[in-house]
């Protein structure tokens, strides 16, 4: 990624981040406008909808576990780097990668609301979209994670300039 300025990075980052958490908002809307207007409709209504979308949310967990724990690997190793710009290119990418797993898993939860039409899927994507809203870095978030220490800290939590 190509940035000049740390509020520059920033403000790309959030870009980035706004956008893809914009795409299961924007996809749930529009599921649920066709339900509602009969263009499409459930593709299974069980007697027992709480089992299938105990199946998503388990299918869910399990992704975002795994996503979690690569996600700590990776920081670990990004963490070691040499070089400002280099550990905050790598973060970029890291935090891509979180976002666009939560926005899987919002996705296969309107899958699950799709398949049952439970509003447990509804509640469940909700707590999701806000567990990515959390994981939007913000320059003190990117120094914790970083381990950022000095001169390096101090650029990135005020945003200075220069590098």
């Amino acid at each position: 990624m190509n940035f000049n300025s740390i509020k520059e990075y920033f403000y790309k980052v959030y870009s980035y981040c706004f956008l893809i958490m914009l795409l299961p908002v924007a996809l749930l809307g529009c599921v649920h406008f066709q339900l509602n207007f009969n263009t499409i409709k459930p593709f299974l209504i069980d007697t027992q909808p709480e089992i299938m979308v105990s199946l998503f949310l388990g299918v869910v967990l399990l992704f975002l576990t795994i996503v979690h724990l690569y996600a700590h690997a990776r920081l670990k190793k990004i963490v070691k780097m040499i070089g400002l710009g280099n550990k905050m290119d790598h973060y970029f990418y890291l935090t891509i990668v979180r976002l666009v797993a939560g926005a899987i898993t919002c996705c296969l939860l309107i899958a699950g609301y799709l398949v049952t039409q439970n509003e447990l899927a509804d509640i469940l994507f909700f707590i999701i979209l806000a567990w990515i809203a959390f994981q939007i870095p913000s320059s003190r978030k990117a120094c914790k994670e970083l381990k950022l220490k000095g001169d390096e800290r101090t650029m990135v939590y005020f945003k200075m300039d220069n590098f």
